[in-house]
């Protein structure tokens, strides 16, 4: 068998092949059966005729009667009969009839003739000898019949003809319902090889078979149809797996880009951050090494830029940043780097310059640009810039040098007055190292007790009384001696440590307080100030109540000074702080009013008991008609409010005069007394005279 052949072929073969192995032996079988059959009846009936004609010629022969044994043998009913011969006892022959009248008969040995029912055949004749006998068994004679067998096997031939015919008609048959049969197999079969194929061209999963039968080939059909959906599952689970990969891959792809750009780059300004920043410094110092050039790294910082994030809000601020980063951008080189490196400051690396004169044009250029005011969103602001400048390789040879001597010549531009720029020189260096020194110090003046509180008394204009005092903080170091507030106040806010001199400043406050009622000090008030990281202190109310009770002293007795820019920064969190801490009896005041950018409508909002005018405005006032103006508006919008104030900074006769004829409330500075010790501060409060200084003014 061709077994590379079709299925279709290969069924086709195999059901013909089996027909054919039953049909041919069958056939065979058959025409070797009627052969026998045929033959084997010819003789039975050629024997029984034989049989018969011994019987009647058993009469003839014992009469000598040939006539009558004629007609017996003529009678004989054996079909093709050749020759039918009697004999005597002797073998002679009697009588005798031939199909052939001219043709003797065949006559057998005298051998043959002395055995009894001998049965000859050829292939051409059936001869049969069967004795004549009478009663008592006396052999009378011999009855020889020649049978011609041609007839016969002519007849048997053509029935093994017809019997061929029909064992090919039924090959036939058989070849044409295989045709048929094989249909019932391949045709599902080929069809699943056709799904198959189009499976694999078209990739659909999909495609399912039709089920027509439960036999082997149905279980072939529900096998293909569940491969089909394993695989869709598959091939689904796959492409999610695969859809999942490439979003992961280009999550990671845009995660990289993104990580990049976080590294080396300010999220606000897009502006390389301090890395990348320090990074091309390090390149350019490198390049100017080998060719012997110089280089400028410049720190920048925005002046007041703390108090305008703080009043106008951290939006605001953010935008005024971007502003000014485009700002300095423009101003620079296509080769020269600008950089943010935190808050307000940048960086500006300047490659190849000749001498202070280039650098200096730079820089006189970006403070011409920052006198222009800032228009963000609804407000006008204006910043300048301090400028701090080190130059490779006078100022150092090493990033961290330059960039340490660039900061400390823009502190030394802020001292000057801001809005300037410094060149680094190396006495620079000393009030660097103690601002350091200081922040180190700082941590251990609570603990070694190096901090004092002074006290600046509040007069009352009406009476002439001193009605409070504030608490001022002052630190006396026992090798660097008395540090300005000016000093270590921003150094404590910078380091954190503002928070717990803070909450000493207040429970020293309020214990002192407590003393003096015990020693006879009439009631009065005594200020605080909070400072900004306190104010955003979830729990400062409790913590304030939790020391005036511990002391015993009431909440209305201490006032908590506030500035400006400390409410505005965020005004519904400041909204609800201050009520916290005027809902527990606590006096409210704005300190340094008229510096900050609050608004009448925000005043409104907050639950203030009082303001104190800045000392900036007192300084000139009755001299200068801004400063006069600016101070009456603030009494007269404070009657307007019902808000107490309180005028600092008050040196003069004429500054009181002016300040007690306009209905300001209460007056402070130094020309009733500077901040003074407690032990300085008590004999004033015991005493029941006008305040010092009063007395001078009303001689």
């Amino acid at each position: 068998m061709n077994w590379r052949a079709s299925l279709r072929e290969k069924l086709i073969t195999i059901i013909v092949l089996t027909c054919l192995f039953a049909i041919v032996p069958g056939m065979l079988a058959a025409g070797f059966y009627l052969r026998s059959q045929t033959i084997d009846n010819l003789v039975e009936n050629v024997r029984a005729q034989a049989r018969l004609m011994a019987l009647y010629s058993e009469v003839p022969l014992s009469f000598e009667d040939n006539n009558v044994a004629r007609d017996i043998l003529r009678k004989a009913q054996i079909d093709h009969l050749q020759a039918a011969v009697l004999f005597d006892s002797n073998g002679q022959p009697f009588a005798s009839v031939s199909e052939s009248r001219n043709t003797p008969a065949t006559l057998p040995s005298i051998e043959v003739l002395r055995r009894d029912h001998v049965i000859l055949t050829d292939e051409d004749a059936l001869l049969v000898l069967e004795p004549v006998t009478r009663q008592d068994g006396l052999v009378l004679g011999h009855l020889y019949i020649d049978v011609d067998l041609a007839p016969t096997y002519r007849q048997l031939q053509q029935s093994l003809l017809a019997l061929s015919a029909i064992g090919v008609l039924l090959i036939l048959f058989s070849w044409l319902l295989a045709l048929r049969l094989q249909r019932y197999v391949s045709k599902p079969i080929l069809h699943l090889a056709t799904l198959a194929s189009a499976v694999s061209k078209n990739d659909d999963f999909g495609v399912r078979a039709p089920v027509a039968s439960e036999d082997e080939i149905g279980t072939l059909a529900r096998s293909f149809n569940h491969m089909m959906s394993v695989i869709g599952e598959r091939e689904r689970a796959r492409d999610i797996a695969v859809n999942a990969l490439q979003d992961s891959n280009d999550r990671l792809e845009l995660a990289v880009k993104e990580l990049h750009v976080l590294a080396n780059f300010d999220a606000l300004t897009e502006l390389p951050n301090r890395a990348l920043c320090m990074d091309r410094i390090s390149s350019a110092l490198l390049r100017a090494s080998r060719e012997k050039k110089q280089v400028a790294v410049i720190f920048l910082d925005l002046d007041h830029f703390k108090e305008v994030n703080d009043s106008l809000g951290h939006g605001i601020g953010d935008q005024l940043l971007k502003m000014a980063a485009q700002r300095l951008a423009e101003c620079l080189r296509p080769g020269d780097t600008l950089a943010r490196l935190g808050g307000d400051e940048f960086v500006l690396l300047l490659e190849e310059i000749k001498d202070e004169l280039n650098v200096s044009a730079v820089l006189n250029k970006l403070l011409s640009e920052f006198a222009r005011t800032f228009t963000v969103g609804d407000y006008v602001v204006s910043t300048t810039i301090s400028i701090g400048i080190a130059i490779y390789p006078s100022d150092g040879r090493d990033v961290h040098t330059l960039m340490r001597n660039a900061d400390t010549a823009m502190y030394k531009a802020k001292e000057l007055g801001r809005n300037t720029y410094q060149f680094y020189q190396p006495e620079m260096n000393a009030k660097s190292l103690r601002r350091l020194s200081l922040a180190t110090e700082l941590r251990d003046a609570l603990e070694r007790d190096q901090l004092e509180l002074y006290f600046q008394p509040f007069i009352d204009t009406v009476y002439g009384q001193i009605c409070g005092v504030e608490a001022l903080l002052r630190w006396h170091h026992p090798i660097m001696g008395s540090v300005s507030p000016i000093e270590f106040i921003p150094i404590a806010e910078n380091t954190g440590m503002i928070v717990p001199i803070g909450q000493w400043v207040i429970e020293q406050s309020v214990k002192r307080y407590a003393e003096w009622r015990r020693k006879g000090v009439k009631p009065l008030r005594i200020a605080v100030n909070i400072s900004a990281v306190q104010f955003r202190q979830v729990d400062l109310a409790e913590q304030i109540l939790r020391v005036t009770n511990q002391y015993g002293v009431p909440p209305s007795a201490l006032e908590l000074e506030l500035t400006e820019s400390l409410l505005m920064r965020d005004v519904e969190s400041a909204t609800a702080q201050l009520r916290r801490l005027k809902a527990l009896g606590f006096t409210l005041v704005i300190d340094d009013f008229g510096t900050g950018y609050s608004s009448l409508s925000y005043l409104r909002r907050f639950p203030l008991d009082g303001l104190k005018i800045d000392r900036s405005f007192i300084a000139e006032v009755n001299r200068n008609t801004d400063d006069t103006a600016i101070t009456l508006a603030i009494l007269s919008m404070a009657r307007s409010l019902r808000l107490h104030v309180t005028a600092e900074g008050v040196e003069t006769r004429e500054q009181y005069e002016f300040l007690t004829r306009h209905g300001c409330h209460e007056t402070q500075g130094y020309l009733f007394s500077p901040p003074i010790p407690e032990a300085q501060i008590l004999p004033m409060l015991l005493q029941d005279k006008p305040a010092p200084g009063l007395q001078e003014i009303s001689q």
